[in-house]
């Protein structure tokens, strides 16, 4: 038997194993000498931080494309104008950049990183079957947070001014049937209880929008001081009413006497100064009664939204709410004793 060697066999083997394996790429990116009026020591280092930017990226991206920068001093500035040309005569990719001298060389590593990744081709994935396809995962579904308003601007705004003008309306209605009627004697109560129905409008209608929101404390204090300084109003009125009756009257309630007439006092004209000063107190306490309504329906929408980002505060488990607290406290003293205090904390 003859014996046959391997060696022409495993040597066609190689050479089909050679001519199937890829080719290393040739794709480069050549960085060319920096150009511009800047000082040779910028322009020195420019050049160096491109070819080490284009050696790490120039390769792996596959781009071939040579890499030009022009740097442009202005004082303190440095105009920094790069260009990435494509060696198969596509469009280049130019960026224009202003930087101090400090900052050039790390703004010109930034845009040569940016224009060699523009310039990579995209990357193409070959499947040979269905099941050989890439799987990708699907995008996060990002849910906006819902917002939970328990209170309602509009609702609260139209809650302390629909009371407050619909008791203006109703009482402005039985004070018209009363001067339009012929029953005089029904016509008294009916302006009585119009206006009735409007005082009531006017103090408590504005403080219901915050009471709806939960802002109790200017809810009630509004009311409080819109209901004493109204019944003042009508206190200083009502004096007035009384001192300008009396004062017409030279003679005074009782009437003159006939030593009265032998003096002339009928005769002397009345004074009407202390019925002034009533009825300007009454006006002024009246002005700032309606001060707090309009303050009351100014701000009921606003104390509306604080209620609400209060709600939405509370149900975050980390929210930080401020909030003042107090707490017995019992501590070992010296001598075995017990010291006993109150701890107060506060978080804000």
């Amino acid at each position: 038997m003859r014996n046959r060697s391997i060696a022409p066999p495993l040597a066609v083997f190689v050479a089909l194993a050679a001519l199937a394996a890829p080719f290393p790429s040739r794709a480069a990116v050549t960085v060319e000498p920096p150009t511009g009026n800047a000082d040779s020591a910028l322009l020195a280092d420019l050049h160096t931080w491109l070819k080490m930017i284009a050696e790490e990226q120039g390769a792996d991206s596959g781009v071939d494309a040579a890499l030009r920068i022009d740097a442009a001093a202005s004082g303190e500035d440095v105009t920094l104008t790069l260009e990435l040309v494509p060696s198969d005569g596509t469009a280049s990719i130019r960026d224009t950049r202003v930087a101090s001298r400090a900052s050039a060389a790390a703004q010109a590593r930034a845009m040569a990183r940016a224009a060699i990744r523009t310039a990579a081709p995209p990357p193409t994935v070959v499947a040979t079957q269905a099941s050989d396809a890439p799987k990708t995962a699907p995008p996060p579904h990002f849910e906006r947070p819902v917002l939970n308003s328990p209170y309602d601007q509009r609702r609260a705004y139209w809650i302390s001014v629909g009371p407050t003008l619909g008791g203006f309306a109703l009482g402005g209605a039985f004070v018209g049937l009363a001067f339009a009627g012929d029953d005089s004697a029904g016509r008294v109560g009916m302006i009585v209880t119009g206006a009735s129905l409007a005082g009531l409008a006017f103090l408590v209608g504005p403080s219901l929008g915050h009471f709806y929101v939960r802002n109790n404390l200017q809810g009630s204090l509004t009311l409080v001081f819109r209901t004493l300084l109204s019944g003042s109003a009508a206190g200083l009125f009502i004096a007035g009413s009384i001192s300008s009756a009396f004062s017409s009257d030279p003679c005074g309630f009782m009437g003159c006497s006939e030593e009265d007439y032998e003096n002339g006092v009928d005769e002397q004209e009345p004074d009407d100064s202390g019925a002034t000063g009533y009825f300007v107190g009454g006006a002024l306490t009246s002005a700032l009664a309606v001060a707090l309504a309009i303050i009351d329906l100014a701000t009921v929408q606003r104390a509306a939204q604080r209620a609400n980002e209060k709600a939405a505060a509370a149900k975050q488990p980390d929210a930080k709410i401020s909030g003042v607290s107090f707490a017995p406290l019992v501590a070992p003293g010296p001598s075995g004793t017990a010291t006993t205090g109150l701890a107060f904390s506060m978080r804000f």
